[in-house]
């Protein structure tokens, strides 16, 4: 029941935030007893609003939060405490995240030889709902996509039967401009755009008019949080297979959000000065006070889950990640 309530919260702020939005592009400023007066309508359109107490569906509206500001942080945070969700519950609504890579025996993700088809054969064990992929991944597949169409200002056809993943980006910068190319892959069937407020205006306009959704939020930064929160509320995602370099995952990491990682061991060597980790973040300070190979303060804890051989002498590991 309390997910069902705050998953009844969500779609309230997005309905009315589309509401909104559809008003100014009129010339129309709505405000906050216009959208109170549309709740009623909106419990017909959605009769699971029903189920959430009236003062909680008031405070969504009332809260700065349906205006804009925050991603209705705010307004779902209210709508917790009103309803006795605590962090343990909200933690229910966040995707299963996994990690997983490869790397060589000295911890680089590049340099060595791999095989791509082993690689990529395991991500079935997941069952993704969605592929969260960094941005640099797919800048450098500029330099192969085709120059657009007018297919790619078509809206793409919906089959609730497809079970393919959804690729998910994060591009507050708008830089990746080969959505085009992606859509013909056939890997994922569906695609999402994780910008911030400080995302420039004309990249919305592009992925609007060529049918790729957005999910904003974030002040300077994609909140991630917040992004995967939405899609599980948006397109009802599960599980989620991160497939990126190091400072992606080093974001998810540090904020909590991973549940397992999966690394692939080559037997190589790679050696070498820069940084090639998949696990990209600023150094943590020394605890106060430990002892030599206690290590540094915020260390995330992992729980070996499985250990197997592959083809190649490649050792395959899963962990889950200790709470």
């Amino acid at each position: 029941m309390l997910a069902e309530n705050l998953d009844a919260c969500r779609w309230l702020y997005n309905r009315l935030l589309q509401d909104l939005n559809e008003a100014k592009e009129k010339g129309i400023k709505l405000k906050t007893y216009d959208t109170q007066n549309l709740i009623p309508s909106l419990k017909l359109e959605n009769p699971k609003l029903n189920q959430v107490y009236s003062k909680v569906l008031q405070m969504v509206n009332y809260s700065d939060a349906s205006f804009g500001d925050d991603v209705g942080s705010r307004a779902l945070q209210d709508a917790a405490v009103h309803t006795s969700i605590n962090k343990r519950v909200v933690d229910i609504m966040l995707p299963r995240v996994i990690l997983h890579n490869a790397v060589s025996l000295d911890g680089r993700i590049d340099g060595f030889p791999m095989d791509l088809q082993q690689y990529y054969e395991l991500i079935s064990i997941w069952k993704e709902d969605a592929t969260l992929a960094g941005s640099h991944t797919f800048l450098k597949a500029a330099s192969v996509a085709p120059p657009e169409d007018e297919s790619a200002f078509v809206p793409p056809k919906m089959d609730p039967g497809d079970k393919r993943a959804i690729l998910v980006i994060p591009d507050s910068r708008g830089r990746i401009r080969t959505w085009h190319y992606l859509r013909t892959l056939p890997y994922w069937r569906h695609f999402v755009a994780l910008c911030s407020k400080s995302t420039p205006g004309d990249y919305l306009e592009y992925l609007k008019q060529r049918h790729i959704d957005c999910i904003i939020t974030g002040e300077d930064h994609v909140d991630l949080r917040t992004a995967l929160e939405e899609l599980y509320s948006r397109y009802a995602v599960k599980v989620v297979r991160v497939d990126s370099g190091g400072t992606l995952n080093g974001l998810l990491l540090r904020q909590g959000l991973v549940n397992e990682v999966s690394v692939l061991i080559y037997p190589s060597l790679v050696g070498g000065e820069t940084t090639s980790s998949i696990f990209r973040a600023p150094d943590l300070p020394a605890a106060a006070g430990a002892a030599p190979g206690q290590g540094a303060e915020g260390t995330i804890s992992l729980k070996l889950m499985k250990t197997e051989k592959l083809r190649g002498d490649v050792m395959f590991l899963r962990y889950e990640v200790r709470r």
